[in-house]
């Protein structure tokens, strides 16, 4: 049961990020981010239902922590959206969650202390050498921007962000129910995003565009595997260990490149295949060890 709904909530990441990449290649991406969120901040709230008000309440002591994490949040989803306008689905979550890994461990060392060992350092060179495959690689398709470097540059932040967002969500998630912990954090995102799009009329001069309803409902929709996502992600913790969920969670790279397919017509070439691959074994060992 573990492994099925981990898979599940897996895929169903895969399956809202490659849903949005539609909006995100024709709409401003953080307009996106904010009616995202805001779609979240409806069709997840019966999660605090389910966790009861005592569960809720508890939350106050950390919102300055959720905060911090829809920050970064917000951001990381702006950026991330972004990428998907230079670079095929597969190929920009591939350099993402590469990109996160790698700096994961560094992070660890210099903020936290911890240990960094042998066989991480040889791993973290696998997933490099992944990495490297999949951003030197073509990616000539006819609905995409050629500034590909902008796109990898984008992917590379997005996983800084990335390690950002969930290292504060998880200390929060730790302390509180984990359906709280992840509903407060998607509205909060939302709420971050609505203050990036003020701040950037106020400061850039640049307007709020403005969405018709029926492009809401279709944002809805695309963002709404993220609460079967959440909702499984939070019963998968309790039904095995972190590690392995954590290791599992690197076939949302597979995934996404699946559906990039699908959805997309982005072929991959069998050197795209081969580094993404290598990114998905380094990163499966980087969990385990």
């Amino acid at each position: 049961m573990f492994y099925i709904v981990t898979i599940i909530s897996v895929f169903a990441y895969a399956l809202q990020g490659a849903l949005l990449a539609r909006f995100a290649r024709k709409m401003d991406p953080l307009v996106i981010t904010a009616w995202r969120n805001t779609s979240l901040a409806l069709t997840m709230s019966p999660f605090l239902l389910i966790a009861g008000w005592e569960n809720t309440l508890a939350v106050i002591p950390w919102i300055p922590t959720l905060i911090g994490a829809g920050i970064f949040g917000a951001t990381f989803v702006w950026v991330q959206l972004h990428s998907f306008t230079f670079l095929p689905v597969g190929i920009a979550t591939s350099l993402r969650q590469g990109s996160r890994v790698l700096l994961a461990v560094p992070l660890g060392y210099f903020f936290f202390g911890e240990v960094v060992r042998w066989q991480e350092i040889i791993l973290m060179l696998v997933i490099l050498c992944g990495t490297s495959i999949i951003g030197f690689a073509k990616n000539a398709m006819p609905h995409l921007n050629d500034h590909a470097a902008r796109g990898l540059s984008l992917c590379v932040f997005a996983g800084f962000l990335h390690t950002g967002t969930f290292f504060l969500m998880g200390e929060a998630a730790r302390n509180l129910h984990p359906l709280v912990a992840g509903y407060f954090w998607e509205a909060l995102i939302g709420v971050c995003a609505w203050l990036l799009l003020l701040g950037r009329k106020l400061f850039f001069q640049r307007a709020i565009p403005r969405i018709t309803l029926r492009d809401f409902f279709h944002i809805l929709l695309a963002s709404f595997p993220t609460v079967l996502g959440t909702a499984l992600s939070a019963y998968a913790i309790t039904l095995g260990p972190f590690g392995e969920f954590s290791a599992i969670g690197s076939l949302g790279l597979v995934f996404a490149s699946w559906l990039g397919v699908l959805l997309y017509q982005e072929r991959l070439s069998l050197l795209q295949w081969s580094g993404i691959s290598i990114c998905v074994l380094g990163i499966l060992g980087l969990k385990i060890v």
